[in-house]
């Protein structure tokens, strides 16, 4: 009896292991199923173009910079400024600047492509030296105007105080000192203002609106 319940329980558990042997032995039993996904059709209406960055407005001078500093580059503004010395609406304004330069190559102040404004807000003082001009202009198309009721003294050693190729503008009390004082078409005196000397090397000028 016992022989017979030993070879049902044998024949019990070949019969299992069968079974469960029979599920591994499909290989397409593991594979993903494949999905279907609908086509996707793009228009040119369905594009989102995005708006271009507005272009600022450029500015009457192609480039200006202070001591090194660009207030100005290809035209456009960089949102610097420099020891009294910013630019906006088209004007330079020095406020109780006390402006130097050293370096040969570097004027105090530089542009080119068009006429600087540089208007004056107290008592300004710019020292070039080792040959640095004060104030100078690149380029065939340079031209300066000089206001406001503040003065400037300007000097330069052993170069031209102010060199650019047109006109020299001066509505403000100005004492310049250079070799010359000014390398420029001429100097000439705006509204309110009076020209006392303008020799080589020194030029003054007094205007009525200037802050004694």
């Amino acid at each position: 009896m016992k022989k017979f319940l030993c070879a049902i329980l044998c024949l019990t558990l070949l019969l299992g292991v069968s079974a469960c042997g029979q599920g591994s032995d499909d290989p397409e039993a593991s594979e993903t199923p494949e999905i279907d996904l609908p086509e996707v059709v793009v228009s040119e209406s369905d594009i989102v173009y995005a708006s271009p960055t507005p272009t600022p407005d450029p500015q009457p001078i192609e480039n200006l910079a202070v001591c090194g500093i660009n207030l100005i580059r290809d035209g456009q503004l960089t949102g610097l400024g420099f020891g009294g010395a910013e630019y906006a609406d088209g004007v330079l304004t020095l406020t109780d600047a006390a402006l130097s330069s050293n370096t040969e190559t570097e004027p105090v102040i530089s542009f080119s492509g068009g006429e600087l404004e540089i208007e004056l807000v107290g008592t300004n003082t710019i020292e070039a030296t080792n040959g640095a001009a004060v104030i100078s202009c690149t380029g065939d198309d340079g031209s300066i105007s000089i206001s406001g009721s503040g003065s400037l003294t300007a000097t330069a050693a052993d170069t031209a105080a102010i060199s650019v190729s047109g006109t020299v503008t001066v509505s403000a009390t100005v004492d310049i000192t250079g070799a010359p004082a000014a390398d420029c078409e001429e100097v000439v005196a705006g509204d309110g203002a009076q020209i006392s000397e303008n020799s080589e090397t020194h030029i003054a000028v007094y205007a009525e609106t200037a802050a004694l």
